[in-house]
């Protein structure tokens, strides 16, 4: 995964106007990109998830790597579960 940190937001401006800094992450969405040369397509196919986000990268990495997803995870992403 990729840290998107904040590059399209970078400054806010104080109460008194002036400018500062801003470290905190952005809500912008991050593409999440899967790619196996040796898979049809350049990777497996992905499936609809209700409000995919970071908490479902885990249980996928998990079956990435042929790894049962304990309950509790968030589902994985992957079309075919238990590859």
């Amino acid at each position: 995964t990729a840290d998107h940190g904040n590059a399209d937001h970078m400054l806010e401006r104080r109460a008194d106007g002036s400018l500062q800094a801003r470290t905190s992450h952005s809500l912008n969405p991050v593409p999440f990109v899967i790619f196996d040369p040796r898979e049809p397509l350049g990777g497996p196919q992905l499936r609809a998830v209700d409000r995919p986000g970071l908490s479902n990268v885990a249980a996928t990495c998990l079956e990435l790597l042929g790894f049962s997803v304990p309950d509790g995870y968030r589902p994985s992403l992957l079309a075919a579960p238990g590859r």
